[in-house]
Order: structure tokens, then sequence, then C-alpha cells
């Protein structure tokens, strides 16, 4: 059906400039290729998509901020299950049974039952956060705190697990025969005959290591953060068979092999290299780009991590760009001066007119600043793009740069912050000479001056009651409280909660679910449900922010 709307499409294109058909989509105007742009007004329930897949029959699957959607060209449905820990997600895969499997990134997986038009969870536990599954011929295997499981598809009963004593799981990956994962500096290998192969892989020495299969025959190595600028090629004897320079790249979001050539994503675009090494091309320069597709009419999919979808018919089809900057964060500073940040590593000390008055950074290798802070106690700006940033109020000099994603701050006291982050959560010293009474209940600051609280989780939001003393973390495991002397997790029903923002507000925590649902919780120490008192719909809530004295 899509074949048949891009279809036409082409053939209207000799007739007009000037074209709405179909989904409404809007022509790109670039130094860049000639793109359809599928966003929120044509109709895709999310501007974040992570993944792009096409299946058998011809239907495209999405996985996105809401979770995981069909597309048929003409409509969008979006799958939905009551045992879902969080909607956004990524790792689209058909297994022979005809199933379209993704996985959240809570670490949970669920496929989809298209008959009754919702999602079935396979029941996994002890998740390890994000790490994508594999699915080979007959077999899904899953990474959880026990090692690696091993499911029979036909029936989706558990029928292995390989032990491994996990204590810094970085990656996995697969291909039609091997799966692979990344533990420290030790690549294991499973097949199809369930046997396990493992060779130590310290070459990379940058952490954390990532793995990309090319094909059956080869797979790639190499470092998220392309410190050594390498890539490293194995053969499946899982021997290192070559390696070359792939200096251009900062931080790499995914690789895909297309055309036989080498497509990596990145906060700055797609790099287009040879299996030599060369780059051949580099699309989509101010976009943060998270997956690349070709589909069966040789259309290129590229979805963003903000920006909906760029469907490109061809590629050499160019057009002039118009605006130079992006700006996507934008926080109140000194003397009714505004920081402004973009898509492409900048961030700007503007006035009240919005006129420059100073570049404070100006990297594009940094990729997009997604989220910026101004602390106006400490006089410390942070912000997070390809790491976490602190600079100092007074010069905007670097004061700490931490190789991690962190999500969020929040003040605590003269000496600390809280931070959530993907990987570790806790407590950012500040000020080495002030004093805090949260010193004395946990360890003492390490080498990064972080004081670890939540270590091998992913934290979403983190939010601090100044009154009652308390952070609050919500994290892929659970909604935690933390005072000085414990942690403990707060429930709903018995059940983990879990949420993706957090605010303090009128000295009460108010708490948004992954699903869509606010709550507070109230005097009792429960949460209260507000959805119904605020005449909103259940699952309908996709945001909170205090503005001032109003939420």
């Amino acid at each position: 059906m899509f074949a048949f709307a891009l279809s036409c499409l082409r053939r209207c294109m000799k007739l007009t400039f000037f074209i709405t058909l179909l989904f409404s989509l809007s022509l790109v105007l670039a130094q860049e290729p000639y793109a359809l742009h599928l966003d929120k007004k044509s109709g895709l329930p999310s501007q974040s998509v992570y993944q792009i897949h096409q299946d058998k029959h011809g239907f495209f699957w999405l996985a996105s901020d809401v979770g995981l959607t069909r597309y048929d060209g003409f409509r969008f449905e979006t799958y939905y299950s009551e045992d879902q820990t969080s909607f956004s997600g990524s790792c689209i895969q058909e297994d022979d049974y005809g199933r379209i499997w993704y996985e959240n990134f809570d670490g949970f997986l669920y496929f989809a039952d298209i008959k009754n038009e919702k999602l079935v969870a396979l029941g996994d536990k002890n998740s390890l956060g994000y790490l994508p599954y594999g699915i080979i011929s007959k077999y899904l295997f899953h990474t959880t705190s026990e090692g690696v499981c091993v499911y029979d598809l036909k029936t989706l009963d558990k029928i292995e697990l390989f032990k491994i004593k996990i204590a810094d799981a970085q990656h996995t990956g697969n291909t039609d025969e091997s799966f692979f994962f990344i533990e420290k500096d030790r690549l294991y290998a499973f097949d199809k005959q369930l046997t396990k192969r493992s060779i130590k892989i310290d070459f990379i020495i940058d952490e954390p290591r990532q793995i990309y299969p090319i094909d059956k025959n080869r797979i790639l190595l190499c470092s998220k953060y392309n410190k050594s600028e390498t890539l490293h090629v194995l053969n499946v004897n899982l021997e290192l068979v070559d390696s070359f320079a792939i200096p251009e790249v900062r931080l790499i979001h995914s690789i895909y092999q297309i055309d036989n050539k080498l497509w990596i994503c990145s906060p700055s675009g797609v790099y287009v290299y040879d299996y030599k090494g060369n780059l051949v091309n580099h699309f989509f320069s101010n976009l943060s780009i998270s997956c690349v597709f070709k589909d069966s009419q040789d259309n290129y999919w590229f979805s963003t991590t903000n920006q909906g979808i760029y469907i490109v018919p061809k590629l050499g089809n160019k057009f002039l760009f118009g605006k130079d900057r992006l700006p996507n964060r934008i926080v109140k500073f000194k003397n009714d001066t505004y920081l402004i940040a973009t898509k492409k590593g900048e961030i700007f000390h503007v006035n009240k007119s919005f006129e420059i008055l100073q570049t404070v950074v100006n990297n594009p290798k940094l990729g997009e600043v997604f989220q910026l802070n101004y602390d106006e106690k400490k006089d410390i700006v942070s912000y997070t793009a390809n790491k976490f940033y602190q600079l100092n109020g007074q010069n905007f000099s670097v004061i700490r740069e931490i190789p991690f994603s962190v999500k969020e701050v929040v003040p605590i006291d003269n000496r600390y912050m809280a931070y959530a982050a993907s990987n570790v959560s806790g407590l950012l010293l500040t000020n080495k000479s002030a004093s805090s009474s949260w010193s004395a209940h946990f360890p003492k600051e390490d080498e990064l001056n972080i004081v670890e609280i939540f270590v091998n989780q992913r934290s979403r939001s983190v939010a601090y009651d100044s009154i009652s003393k308390l952070i609050y973390f919500a994290t892929n495991n659970g909604l935690f409280v933390v005072n000085e002397n414990k942690i403990q997790e707060i429930k709903l029903d018995e059940q983990s909660v879990f949420a993706s923002k957090l605010v303090i507000f009128g000295n009460k925590l108010y708490v948004l679910s992954t699903k869509g649902n606010l709550y507070t919780l109230n005097d009792n120490k429960h949460l209260e449900l507000l959805n119904t008192q605020l005449d909103m719909a259940t699952y309908d809530v996709r945001f909170i922010r205090q503005f001032k004295d109003k939420l």
C-alpha cells in the first residue's frame, strides 16, 4: 500500500513542485537530500523515533516514545499492553512465526498480537536495562542479570541459561547465525547450536564498547564515544581482521550496512563509509539520526530522536536549507539574559531580544545539547550532549566533564547536586569546602566526584524535597525515595511504579508515570491518581513542568 503511495508521489512530482498528498508530508529544503518529512502534523504519534522495520507483508513498524506502531502508508496504529513498564523502546525484529518484537528502554520484551491489536509481554524478569535481544532461527536470546537467557520461539519457554557474572554489561548484537554480548572487556558469542565462545577485546580501550554485525561473516567493534576514532572488524571466528579510522564521528547511535556501505548514525547526522574507511557521504548534519532503513522500493528512511522521519526517494536530489541554527533548549540566566542550546553543539548567551552576547560553546562534534540547567545559588551551568558538562557561571570555563548521559540535575545543599543518568545516578560534588549531612551516610566521592546511589539502572528523573530532605529517583526498576539513612521503594497497589518525570510542587511530590497517569504522594505516603480530578483521560498526560507558582 505504501509502495503504491510513493509510486503515485513520484509520478506527481514530474508535474508540480508543491504537493499535498496522502499524509500531508512536508518538503525539506536543505543542503541535504530532498526528503519528505513525516511528523506529528502528518499523524506520526511521536517526533522521537528510534527504529524502523518493514515486515514480510510490507507494513512499516516504528519504535518511538509512544511504543510500537504499525504504519500502512495512511494510518498509524500503536500497540499497548497492561504489562508495559514504559512505552519508549527500540530493537524491532520479526521471527519465523511472523511476530513483531520490540524491547522497551527498561529492558523488557514484547511482541505484537495483531489479531487482538495489543502487545504481549515475554514475561522476563531481572532487567539489566536496555540491552538489545537477538533472534536466531528458532531461538530468542536475551541478556538479564542472571546471564544470557535462551527462549524457544515456538513455545516461548526458557530452555537455556548461560550464567555469566555480570559486572558491566555494555552491548549486544546478532547476525542470522550468532548472538553477541559484551561484558566489560570480553566478547561472548552464542550460535544456533547453543554453544558459547568468548575472547578478550581489551584492544578497545574506551568504554562503553559496542558491537554491530555487518553480515553473517563480519562484525564491527567500536566505542560509543569513539575516542580512538577507530572501527575494528572481526570474522566469525572472533579474529581481528581489519581496523580503520572514522575521525569524523564523535558519538555513535547505531551502525547499519546498506548498499555495501557502513551508515553510522550520530547526533550530527549520518556518516557513510566504504569498507576501506573512506568517508563517502554525510547526510542531515543538523539532525540527530537514530536509524537508517532502506525499504523494498529503495526509499531511504531516516528516523530522528526529535524531528520525526525523513523519507528520501533519491539521495542525489538536494536543496538549500534555510536557517543555520536550530535551538532546542533555553534557560533563564542572569540579569534578564538567557542561555540557548542548539542541536549542533552550541550554547549562546543572549539578551532578552535574543541578540547573541557571547558564544559559550561551539563544538558541532558534541551533537545535540538535550539537557541544560542553571543553578543560580552555585552559579553553575550544567548541560548534556555527548557527555555531561558543568561550567563556571562567571566565565563559562569547564568545571567538570563526565562520560555519561545525565537526564536531570537538582540542587541538594551547598555541597551536592542530585542527578539522574542512564547508568549511574546519585550525588554530584559541586563544592568541596562545603559540608553536608549526606556525607556521613554515603561512601566518599569517587575520582569523578560522584556518590553512586543507583548502579546499572536507568534513571529518567530526580526531584528533591528540601523540607523533608528526601531525594526521589524515577528508575527503570521503580520509584525510590532516598534519605540520609536508607533507600526505599514507593509502590502502587504493591506494584512497582515507572515514572518519566518527577516534580516537587507545594511541598508535594508529583509523579508522571510512563503510561501517562499523574499521581501525587499524599500525606499518608500513598500515590493518589489525579487524572480524573483534573478531567483528564487515563494515560493522557504527556508532560509536567513547574513554572513559578504553577504546575
